[in-house]
C-alpha cells in the first residue's frame, strides 16, 4: 500500500492534495533560495562557463563572492531568463489588427 493511500484512509478525501500542495510550495521556496556554483549556473543558463564570466563582468548577472569563488542565486538567474521573452506575435497588437 502506498503512503498516499494510507493518508487517504486516515485523513479523508482532499487532505492529501492539500498536503501535496503545501509540500510543493515549501520545496519551490527552498529551491528559489538555493545557490549555484559557477559550473552549475552556466549549465542552468545553458551558456559556457566563459560566457557566464563575461556576463558577470559586464554586470548582466548578479554574483556573490564566497572566498575566491562566485556563487549565483537560482531565483536571480531565473529572472534573467524571464526578463527578455521572444516570439509570441499573437500578443502583439499590430499583428492582431493587421489580420
Amino acid at each position: 500500500m502506498r503512503s498516499d493511500d494510507r493518508c487517504n484512509r486516515l485523513q479523508g478525501p482532499g487532505k492529501v492534495d492539500e498536503t501535496r500542495i503545501q509540500n510543493n510550495l515549501l520545496f519551490n521556496n527552498r529551491i528559489s533560495d538555493e545557490w549555484l556554483n559557477h559550473k552549475e549556473a552556466s549549465s542552468y543558463l545553458k551558456v559556457s562557463e566563459g560566457e557566464l564570466r563575461n556576463m558577470a563582468s559586464r554586470g548582466e548577472v548578479t554574483y556573490y563572492k564566497l572566498g575566491r569563488r562566485n556563487r549565483y542565486r537560482i531565483s536571480e538567474l531565473e529572472e534573467i531568463l524571464l526578463a527578455n521573452p521572444r516570439g509570441g506575435y499573437a500578443y502583439d497588437d499590430k499583428r492582431i489588427k493587421g489580420r
